[in-house]
């Protein structure tokens, strides 16, 4: 081959090569351009999130040719519809001209500033659109939450009173002054009702007049107000988390759990299900219809893996498969507590207890944190590890656990636990019962050793370890494993109970050996057998009963017992009379009466009788039907909003998360806790 024939073939392999790369590069471009195309129409179409999705599979750069900025802008929009503030923020930190032109976008990246006390760049942000934003009030309540952040409370509160704001935004502006009155809840109260008047469907209000009300032990009413916040704004996830956390600060794990498993739409978040997938291994488990695939997130392969795991298993460090799952991870709570529970599970104490030691604790692990810390220091040296404060992350007035008030005691008074309670926790049962005071059923089963308790055992122990396994496990379950354990009255008690369909005649024998039984044990036996004998329609056997035990008969209880006997054997007149006796101190009796003078149309008695229920009831929604229905027989309006006011102390928020994707009008008007949800 000549020199120039090897030029001109080198020149022809090069020209095609740039024909070929030309032509790839022209159906690359074309390619990119029908993406965007279609990115834009799903914006428009109201998409968004799918939108998203095509943006980002894009990676794009900052850069200022037209393609990049169209799609960028298309981003925004997109991110603005979702009402995604903590991505526009990083969408600012990136290029802030990309916010230009969109008002919204920037109000919500705004936001995702102020959250992450970068007032420096939200004043930088809020200077773009000095004079000339269509939406003033909105900048000026974003004003004085920054101003909040800062610790600047006489200049927001100035700000907040001193400026005119439109009826839109009045109800936020009740909100901030609300939290500005924290220290005195009727002003507070005063300006939470206020919000709720400007604006009767907002949920920020009703949700920190939830919080007002659990702080004051109004739980009722609190789980209302919650209800109200989550139905105010059923897509936003927030709410949805706010009223799940209540449940769970209540020990009520299933409606906590439904609460999670019924968010839908946008309300849905990854976040959620890591927490079902926690709290269904650690508390109650969710039934096998009710689980789903994970929502889109960061936390969706984790919690997508833990869903493979088996049942008696509670984490594998090989779920872990890269950097960027192992810092998701690290930040969970959730995850931290399943590494520990399989330390447990697998009898590494000295593990667990370096791992317990490691981070701060976000409010509703401190109490498990510091009491199992408590009894494996206890476990390992025979010694209570007494550093730290015991706190829980439930109202002072909840009922407490044993095993905690105990600990509590004697880490306060720094005492010794007693030699009973000292046994019980150092031997194989110790793990299991710390599960079990804190409300952990299902991990108190999986880790309790099959042997039956010690002999003196703490009557609470067994007792609470057969209401676990009722409730977990099923009744069956719950007698097979009551009837091993040491003998008490209380226990007895509930082996009655838990007998009534299997046995009959043994419930019964059992009922009658437990009232003899002093106190409440006795008048509770009482209670379970006549309130059966009745749902059975044992009308002489319940007569007999009473008989047999007069003092039970005479008591208030029995007397509700002999009227509802009446009622069954067509005897109103009789049933009458005795509720009539019974009118001051029973509530059935109470009931009862009320029904009958409205059956009467006696409405001044029915009337009185069903404030008298709802002072016992006050969030009773039957009631307060009741008495609107009377009312308006009477001519009168119904008083029936609380008129008490709550006592200080706002309710935990739990906000250990930052990331959040709310409507872009709860995320502008939403305080920092709010728009966070108690992640």
């Amino acid at each position: 081959m000549t020199r120039k024939t090897g030029i001109l073939l080198a020149l022809g392999v090069f020209g095609v090569c740039v024909g070929l790369w030309w032509i790839g590069s022209l159906r690359h471009e074309a390619q990119d351009q029908r993406k965007l195309r279609f990115a834009e129409q799903l914006v428009n179409v109201g998409r968004a999130e799918e939108a998203i999705a095509v943006v980002d599979s894009q990676r794009l750069r900052c850069g200022d040719s037209q393609r990049q900025r169209r799609w960028l802008d298309v981003r925004v929009r997109a991110l603005e519809h979702v009402g995604d503030a903590l991505r526009l923020g990083q969408v600012y930190y990136d290029d802030p001209s990309a916010l230009d032109g969109h008002e919204e976008a920037s109000l919500l990246a705004a936001r995702a500033l102020i959250l992450k006390n970068d007032v420096d760049n939200f004043q930088r942000l809020r200077g773009q659109w000095q004079g000339r934003e269509d939406q003033p009030h909105a900048w000026m309540i974003l004003e004085a939450d920054a101003l909040l952040r800062r610790g600047r409370r006489a200049q927001a509160l100035a700000l907040l009173t001193e400026n005119q704001l439109s009826e839109h935004w009045d109800a936020s502006r009740h909100v901030r002054l609300a939290l500005l009155h924290a220290s005195d809840p009727i002003a507070a109260w005063e300006h939470l009702e206020q919000a709720i008047d400007s604006e009767p469907m907002a949920a920020v209000p009703r949700l920190f007049r939830a919080q007002l009300l659990e702080a004051a032990g109004r739980l009722d009413e609190a789980r209302l107000e919650y209800i109200a916040a989550r139905l105010a704004q059923p897509e936003n996830g927030a709410f949805c988390d706010q009223l799940a956390e209540y449940y769970r600060r209540r020990g009520a794990y299933q409606q906590m759990l439904d609460t999670w498993l019924d968010a839908r739409g946008e309300a849905r978040a990854d976040f959620m299900d890591l927490k079902v997938e926690f709290w269904s291994r650690v508390a109650v488990p969710v039934a096998t219809q009710r689980r789903r695939s994970p929502a889109h997130g960061p936390l969706e392969g984790i919690v997508q893996l833990l869903q493979t795991l088996p049942e008696e298993c509670y984490w594998d460090d090989r779920l872990i498969t890269d950097y960027q799952g192992a810092y998701t991870a690290d930040r969970r709570p959730e995850i931290r507590w399943l590494r520990l529970l399989e330390l447990l599970r697998c009898g590494d104490e000295a593990a667990a207890i370096q791992l317990l030691r490691q981070g701060d604790a976000v409010p509703w692990e401190q109490a498990p944190r510091r009491t199992l810390l408590m009894v494996l220091n206890l476990r390992s040296s025979g010694e209570l590890d007494r550093s730290g404060e015991l706190r829980t992350d439930v109202p002072v007035d909840s009922a407490s656990h044993p095993l905690i008030d105990a600990l509590n005691s004697a880490h306060a008074a720094n005492e010794e636990l007693s030699a009973e309670l000292r046994q019980l926790l150092s031997g194989p049962h110790g793990i299991a019962m710390v599960l079990l005071a804190n409300g952990w059923m299902r991990a108190a089963i999986q880790l309790d050793d099959p042997s039956a308790l010690p002999a003196n055992a703490p009557v609470w122990a067994g007792y609470g370890m057969t209401q676990a396994r009722r409730a977990v496990e099923g009744e069956p379950a719950a007698l097979e494993y009551a009837l091993r354990q040491p003998a008490s009255g209380e226990l007895q008690l509930l082996i009655a109970e838990l007998s009534m369909h299997a046995n009959e005649s043994e419930a019964l024998r059992l009922l009658e050996q437990s009232a003899a039984l002093p106190g409440a044990l006795g008048e509770r036996a009482h209670f379970l057998a006549t309130t059966w004998l009745l749902e059975h329609e044992r009308f002489q056997q319940t007569l007999d009963w009473l008989e047999r035990f007069p003092d039970y008969r005479d008591s208030q209880r029995g007397q509700e017992t002999r009227a509802r006997l009446a009622l069954m054997q067509h005897d109103p007149d009789t049933a009458e009379r005795i509720y009539r006796s019974l009118r001051d101190q029973s509530i059935e009796a109470k009931a009862f009466l009320a029904k009958a003078a409205a059956y009467d149309e006696r409405w001044d008695d029915a009337r009185q009788l069903t404030l008298e229920l709802l002072k016992a009831f006050p969030a009773d929604q039957a009631l307060l039907r009741s008495l609107r229905q009377i009312e308006s027989h009477l001519g009168e309006p119904s008083g029936t909003q609380p008129t008490s006011r709550p006592a200080p102390g706002p309710a935990d928020t739990d906000s250990t998360r930052n990331d959040s994707t709310t409507s872009t009008r709860s995320a502008i008007t939403a305080p920092v806790a709010v728009t966070l949800g108690a992640r």
